[in-house]
C-alpha cells in the first residue's frame, strides 16, 4: 500500500493501533538488514524504538538483525556501525558477507576517528558499554539497546550519570577520552543512525549519477513509467499525489486579473487538490499516477512544471530560466547541506553536553577544528557511496587536481572503484573546510524550538525530552486537514476557486481523472460512495510529526517543508 503503510506504521508508533501485523513496521536498515539488497529501504525514520528489540515484533523472512540483546560485543559495534551506514574498514574481519563487521572488541580501526571527532567516542566504547549494562543491569540494556531511551530513565533516572567502564576507559588513547557519560553517547549515535537513514532516502530521490537540479528532475519525469525510470523519479511519483507538487493545476484558475499567478490561490488549489486526492485513495485505493506511455509522461512533467517550486525566473532581463536548485530537500536541505548540517548539529549537541556534564574532564571543543570538517567530508562521502557510485565518483574527482588525476589515471576508474572507504586517501588538508564554513552559517536559521519543522532536526535531546516539541503546528494541520476534508466531501470547492469563469466546472472529476481514478467518482450526487471519516484523535498529530521526522511526502514538500539555502 506505499505511502499509507507508512501512515500506519506512524500512528501505530504514536498510539494508534492500525491493526500492524508483526514485523509491518520495522525499517531495513534501522531494524534489519539483508544480504544482497541495498543498506536501507530508502525511506528515514523517526525517533522510535526497536519494537524488535523490545519483542514486540519479528524479523521478516531472509533478514538479519543490526542490533540483537543476544550478539557478541563484536557484533554490537559492527551493528553500530551499520546503523551509522559508515564501513569500519577492519582489516581483520570477514567482510565478504557484512561490510560493516568488525573483528574484535577493540575496534582498532583508524575511520573510529572520525566519529570521535563528531560525537567524542567511537563504536566500540559504546558496544563496551552495552555489554556492561547487558551483565548488570539487563533491563536497562535492553531499553537503552532498543533506544527507548526515555523508557530508561524512568526504570533508573541515574543511569544519565554512570560512569565508563574499567574495560573502556584503559583502551582510550590519542584524542580519546572521557568526553561523555555512556547513556549520552547511546542517544548521540542514535540521533546519527537516524541521520543515515534520513540521507539514504534523500540521496535515492535527488541522485541518478549526478545531483538533480530542479531542470534535470523534469527532464526526466518523462521516464516515468518505462524501463529506464530513475529510483528518484519512481519515488517522487509515489509522494507526488499527496504533496503540493505535480497536481496539475490549470492556470486559468490560479491567475489573478492581470493574468499572473497568485500565490494564494495556487496554495489553496494545493490544499483542495490534496484533499480530494486523499478522500479519492480512502474510496478507492492507493493512488498510482505513473503515466502508461509517452504522452502521459510529458503530461506529467508539465503537471510538475506547474507547480510553484519548478517556476523559471526572470534573470536580469536575460530572459527566464529554471534556478539551480535541489530537486528534493529534507526540510528544505538538499542532500549535500543536510548531511553537513545535521552532522554539525550532532556536534554541537555532543560539545554542549560534554561542558554540562564534564566540566572538569577534556574538553570536546577542544579537538581540531580541522578533524571535524574532514570527518564530515567522510562521513558524507560514505552515504553517497552506500546509494550511487556514480555520484560518489564524482565527488572523488571534485577534490582530486588536474595532476593527481594523471597520476592515478582517474579518468579510466568506473563507477564500482568509488566504493564507500575511496574517499579517504584522496582528502587534503583542508577537506571539509568549506562545508564545514557553509552548515555553520545555516545552523542558527533552522526551525527555533517550538517552530515548526524543530522536531525533524537532528536534535539528539528530543530522545530524552520534548522540549521546543512542534506538536502544536501539526494539530493546526490536522484541524485544517478535517476542514477541507469535510468540504472535498461534499463536492464543493473553496471560495478563492469558485469564480466559475476562471474554474472548470467539472473541476474535480478531471482531478479524478488526472490520477488514473474513474471520473464518476469525483462527481457530486447520490450515487457517490460515502466519504471515509477522519480522526481528531491527537495521536494522529502525533503520528504526523513522525513522518515529518522521516523521508515523507511531508518533510520534502517544496512548498510545505521549505527553507532558502537549497
Amino acid at each position: 500500500m506505499g505511502i499509507f503503510r507508512e501512515i500506519a506504521i506512524a500512528l501505530g508508533a504514536a498510539g494508534i493501533d492500525p491493526m500492524i501485523g508483526p514485523g509491518l513496521s520495522l525499517c531495513r536498515g534501522w531494524d534489519y538488514w539483508t544480504p544482497k539488497q541495498s543498506a536501507t529501504d530508502g525511506k528515514g525514520i523517526a525517533r522510535t524504538a526497536h519494537s524488535i528489540i523490545l519483542g514486540q515484533t519479528h524479523l521478516p523472512k531472509g533478514g538479519l538483525y543490526v542490533l540483537a540483546p543476544t550478539m557478541s560485543v563484536p557484533q554490537l559495534i559492527g551493528g553500530i556501525w551499520r546503523q551509522c551506514l559508515i564501513r569500519p574498514n577492519d582489516p581483520d574481519a570477514d567482510s565478504r558477507m557484512d561490510a560493516f563487521a568488525v573483528s574484535i572488541e577493540l575496534d582498532h580501526s583508524l575511520r573510529s576517528q572520525n566519529l570521535v571527532a563528531i560525537i567524542g567516542h567511537s563504536p566500540r566504547d559504546l558496544g563496551l558499554y552495552y555489554d556492561h549494562l547487558r551483565a548488570t543491569d539487563p533491563t536497562l540494556f535492553t531499553l537503552v539497546l532498543a533506544k527507548a531511551f526515555k523508557a530508561a530513565l524512568q526504570h533508573r533516572a541515574s543511569a544519565l550519570h554512570d560512569p565508563w567502564p574499567d574495560g573502556v576507559a584503559r583502551r582510550w588513547k590519542g584524542m580519546e577520552g572521557d568526553y561523555l557519560p555512556p547513556f549520552l553517547v547511546a542517544v548521540l549515535y542514535a540521533e546519527l543512525g537516524r541521520l543515515a537513514m534520513n540521507q539514504a532516502g534523500l540521496i535515492e530521490m535527488s541522485v541518478d549519477g549526478e545531483s538533480l537540479t530542479n531542470k534535470q528532475f523534469l527532464d526526466r519525469v518523462p521516464l516515468a513509467g518505462t524501463p529506464h525510470a530513475p529510483a528518484a523519479i519512481r519515488r517522487a511519483l509515489q509522494f507526488a499525489p499527496f504533496q503540493s507538487v505535480a497536481l496539475g493545476a490549470p492556470y486559468l484558475a490560479l491567475m489573478d486579473d492581470k493574468g499572473n499567478i497568485d500565490p494564494a490561490t495556487a496554495a489553496t488549489w494545493s490544499r483542495t487538490a490534496g484533499a480530494t486526492i486523499a478522500l479519492l485513495h480512502g474510496l478507492h485505493g492507493d493512488i498510482d499516477i505513473t503515466p502508461s506511455d509517452a504522452t502521459g509522461g510529458n503530461s506529467l512533467a508539465s503537471a510538475y512544471a506547474a507547480n510553484p517550486a519548478f517556476w523559471k525566473i526572470e534573470r536580469n532581463g536575460k530572459g527566464v530560466s529554471h534556478q539551480s536548485l535541489d530537486a528534493v530537500g529534507f526540510w528544505g536541505l538538499g542532500w549535500r547541506r543536510n548531511a553537513a548540517v545535521r552532522l554539525l548539529e550532532i556536534a554541537t549537541t555532543a560539545r554542549e553536553w560534554n561542558r554540562q556534564y564534564r566540566s572538569l574532564g577534556p574538553d570536546l571543543s577542544c579537538l581540531p577544528r580541522h578533524q571535524l570538517a574532514k570527518s564530515m567530508a567522510i562521513i558524507g562521502y560514505a552515504w553517497v557511496a552506500e546509494q550511487d557510485a556514480a555520484m560518489a565518483l564524482r565527488m572523488i574527482g571534485s577534490v582530486l587536481s588536474r595532476e593527481e588525476k594523471a597520476t592515478i589515471g582517474f579518468d579510466r576508474w568506473i563507477p564500482a572503484a568509488a566504493d564507500p572507504l575511496a574517499i579517504d586517501d584522496y582528502l587534503g588538508a583542508k577537506s571539509g573546510d568549506d562545508m564545514l564554513a557553509r552548515a555553520e552559517k545555516i545552523l542558527p536559521q533552522l526551525p527555533r524550538p517550538g517552530a515548526f519543522g524543530y522536531t525533524a532536526r537532528s536534535q539528539a535531546h528530543l530522545w530524552l525530552n520534548d522540549k521546543g516539541d512542534d506538536i502544536a503546528h501539526y494539530r493546526k494541520l490536522q484541524d485544517d486537514a478535517l476542514a477541507a476534508h469535510a468540504v472535498a466531501a461534499d463536492g464543493a470547492l473553496p471560495s478563492a476557486l469558485q469564480d466559475t469563469s476562471r474554474v472548470p466546472a467539472n473541476l474535480l472529476p478531471l482531478l479524478a481523472a488526472q490520477h488514473g481514478i474513474d471520473p464518476g467518482h469525483g462527481k457530486i450526487g447520490h450515487n457517490r460512495s460515502p466519504a471515509p471519516e477522519m480522526t481528531d484523535d491527537p495521536k494522529a498529530a502525533r503520528g504526523a510529526q513522525f513522518m515529518g521526522q522521516r523521508i515523507s511526502p511531508l518533510s520534502t514538500d517544496s512548498m510545505i517543508a521549505k527553507n532558502h539555502w537549497r
